[in-house]
């Protein structure tokens, strides 16, 4: 009882796992409101569209809804021609409006008795039907699915090259014709929950996450210098590991009940529920490939059951891996090379290697469960045909027992003082230069190496480098920003303005002209028109301009178009905080302020740490804005005309600034480097008014990441009070900069005092 009071009244372990929630749910709801929509009228008539074709057969709902659709298309057509402005366009949808509605259908427009409908043909309306479509014709083509299987089965069996006697193939072909059913009853109903909620794997990984930090709870001992006390006595040897067993099964329920379970009820609350629990699971296209005819409450059941029992089959290797090592670095070295090499064996080898088997006798399959069980995949072990997910079913019991019983045996007979093994003694052999190198180090360097080695902020900024790296792509053009229309002449005679260039351009409004009755023209020559005065006004002006290709420039300023800038800047706040919150709150959590007091480098440690503190922010700038850089010149060809004048481009128009693009350039970026460094002054002030370094994150994590979260849901209040909207200087005026700035001092300033009042002498 004493243990588990210890291990789920730790304050670490209950904020993980509160901090593993919230960020499912609200990746979630995020992911949610990025369709556009808002999320209760998109819930409202998704399930108003459902009941209609819920009593309809597939074949019937599919054909109802195409006639809905072609009337919502002569409808569109009727409201594109009210609006259009264009002799040729208007006169093309006019022929079809006249064969939609009839030739009178402009008298009856004038006389009001044809109106257009608000409600058929709204774009919300029509996603909806997007998703029906793909549901129906799911339960439409299912029956066929089985009968293709069966069917391939026969004709495979009667050809010699795929049925050859006692052959793998042979049997590959009879088990996958007597796994799936001639025929499974299945119906429409409410998919959108159980689709969004299985359909992602980051659950899993989070209680992965929470069950490795519950395997290195149990190796406390060593940390503090208790390990030669619990081994010394009889309670502390295998009593203690049945104990702790037990506790990993209480571990592995709670996560996945708190992490999977609360996935899972945000899905039902924001789509209407998980739709009938009795019906069968292939009525979900996602089940298309599982063989196995049961209800959807059943699945639900045994994927619980199975999540937990993988989820403590891992917690439990993993606590073996943890105890067979004495040193609890090497030990967690050892551990995080194993979880590395178990990933690339399972995501690297494809489904037509004879090594396929290696991905089901995986810990990865614990996690992976679409992968696993969603998919049909038939082994060869020995000879005989075997399910992938039978054969990672099987290896449970056995894995449980095993790795049970090298836990009990490791806790009862390894003590703390052994035999040095090589590992140990390759780990001495580089100590001792490492050691002689930590002592030469000045105090600032100490101060690096405790931030980024003993408060583990090297994996901090590893993960920062591994998202930039793999996960962040090119910022969307945001063509609020420019004349869409002018763009591609901008880019043609993109260069130095001179009388040619005006010439040019007047040239190409005389060849416009000559088609002036086409489609879309009209448009293009109004844009055209504008740079022509554009250009005209420059020329006339005097001096150096040029036309600049705008569209890198609008990708990289993007006015949080498409959510981009608060999605990134939303991270970049989420690592500054993980890297930066320990770095004061680490000498409280030491016990560390006597011996500070009676330093004389205690007053120079403040500078060293906020110094070290800006460095971070600054190499955070750095890495992410070279990133982006190189990602929008990839993308949108480069940077062109950088020592052109700001006003050559349209979006710097109203600023009044005789500076060349590459200062604007460069003033945008520091405004945002402005903003992590206040950022991080304001982490460093609030760490040092904490006892240690799990409090300094969660209440770093409630000052600066929550309201930017919220923010980033699109809540205004948050918008307003949070930090992460100035990460988008397209957004705001000079005013906020300046007060991030007053607040980025404020903090700087008061943490001086706090520093002293705290150490001083």
């Amino acid at each position: 009882m004493a243990e588990c009071k210890r291990v789920f009244r730790s304050k670490a372990i209950l904020g993980l796992l509160v901090f593993l929630v919230a960020l499912n749910v609200f990746l979630f709801v995020y992911q949610c409101r990025e369709t556009g929509y808002d999320m209760g009228e998109y819930r409202a008539v998704y399930l108003e569209e459902l009941k209609r074709y819920q009593a309809m057969t597939p074949e019937g709902a599919l054909a109802d809804l195409a006639a809905r659709e072609e009337d919502a298309a002569r409808w569109n057509t009727l409201s594109a021609y009210r609006s259009a402005t264009d002799p040729w366009l208007r006169e093309l949808l006019g022929e079809q409006c006249a064969e939609a509605f009839g030739p009178d259908f402009e008298a009856r427009l004038e006389a009001g008795t044809l109106t257009l409908p608000e409600a058929e043909d709204s774009a919300l309306r029509q996603e909806i039907w997007g998703v029906l479509r793909e549901q129906l014709n799911h339960l439409a083509e299912y029956p066929g699915y089985l009968d293709t299987v069966h069917q391939n089965a026969r004709q495979m069996s009667a050809m010699s090259i795929f049925y050859g006697e006692n052959s793998f193939s042979s049997r590959n072909i009879q088990k996958t014709d007597g796994d799936f059913p001639e025929a499974v009853e299945i119906r429409l109903d409410n998919d959108l929950a159980i689709t969004k909620a299985l359909g992602d794997n980051l659950p899993s990984y989070s209680a992965l996450v929470f069950m490795t930090a519950l395997a290195l709870c149990f190796v406390q001992e060593r940390k503090r210098g208790l390990w030669s006390l619990i081994y010394g006595s009889r309670a502390g040897r295998s009593a203690l590991a049945l104990r702790r067993i037990f506790l990993m099964l209480l571990g592995a329920v709670l996560a996945t009940v708190t992490i999977a379970g609360g996935r899972l009820l945000t899905a039902a609350l924001v789509y209407g529920g998980l739709g009938d629990l009795s019906r069968n699971v292939q009525s979900i296209s996602i089940f298309r490939g599982l063989p196995e005819v049961m209800t959807l409450g059943q699945f639900l059941l045994y994927d619980l059951l199975f999540r937990i029992v993988g989820m403590w089959l891992l917690g439990l290797i993993l606590w073996a891996v943890l105890q067979a090592v004495s040193n609890l670095q090497l030990a967690i070295v050892a551990a995080g090379l194993l979880l590395g090499a178990e990933y690339a064996v399972f995501t690297l080898i494809p489904d037509s290697y004879s090594l396929v088997i290696l991905r089901y006798v995986n810990l990865f399959a614990l996690v992976d469960i679409p992968r696993i069980f969603l998919r049909y995949l038939n082994l060869n072990l020995f000879g005989h045909a075997v399910r992938g997910c039978g054969l990672t079913l099987m290896l449970l019991a056995p894995g449980l027992l095993g790795a049970g019983a090298a836990c009990v045996a490791l806790q009862a007979k390894k003590r703390p003082v052994s035999s040095p093994n090589p590992l140990l003694r390759l780990f001495g052999k580089l100590q001792k230069p490492v050691s002689w190198l930590l002592g030469r180090l000045r105090l600032f360097g100490l101060e690096v190496h405790k931030l980024l080695w003993q408060q583990r902020g090297a994996l901090v900024l590893l993960a920062a480098v591994i998202w930039m790296v793999w996960y962040l792509d090119a910022p969307p053009v945001d063509t609020q920003l420019y004349d869409t229309g002018a763009a591609a002449y901008e880019i043609q005679y993109q260069g130095l303005v001179t009388q040619d260039t005006l010439d040019s351009l007047r040239q190409e409004l005389e060849r416009l002209k000559l088609r002036e009755d086409s489609f879309g023209v009209g448009e293009t020559m109004e844009s055209l028109t504008g740079l022509i005065s554009r250009v005209e006004g420059m020329l006339a002006e005097g001096g150096d301009h040029y036309l600049v290709n705008p569209v890198p420039y609008a990708a990289l300023m993007n006015a949080n178009s498409g959510n981009a800038q608060r999605s990134r800047g939303l991270f970049l706040m989420l690592f500054l905080v993980l890297g930066l919150s320990g770095l004061f709150a680490f000498e409280n959590q030491s016990r560390m302020t006597a011996q500070l007091r009676s330093s004389p480098s205690a007053r120079r440690l403040w500078r060293k740490k906020m110094t070290l503190a800006a460095t971070v922010a600054l190499l955070l700038w750095l890495v992410f804005t070279a990133r982006e850089l190189t990602l929008i010149g990839a993308t949108y060809s480069g940077f062109g005309g950088l020592r052109a004048p700001m006003g050559s481009l349209a979006m710097f128009e109203p600023f009044s600034w005789a500076l060349p693009l590459w200062a604007a350039l460069l003033g945008y970026l520091l405004l945002r480097l402005l903003v992590l460094l206040c950022l991080a002054m304001g982490i460093c002030a609030l760490s040092l008014c904490c006892p240690g370094q799990n409090q300094a994150l969660l209440v770093n994590a409630a000052v600066f990441l929550l309201p930017a979260a919220l923010a980033s849901l699109g809540i205004p209040l948050f918008d307003r009070i949070s930090i992460l909207r100035l990460l988008s200087p397209m957004e705001c005026g000079m005013g906020s900069y300046i007060l991030c700035a007053l607040f980025g001092t404020a903090a700087l300033l008061c943490s001086r005092p706090l520093w002293l009042r705290l150490h001083k002498a």
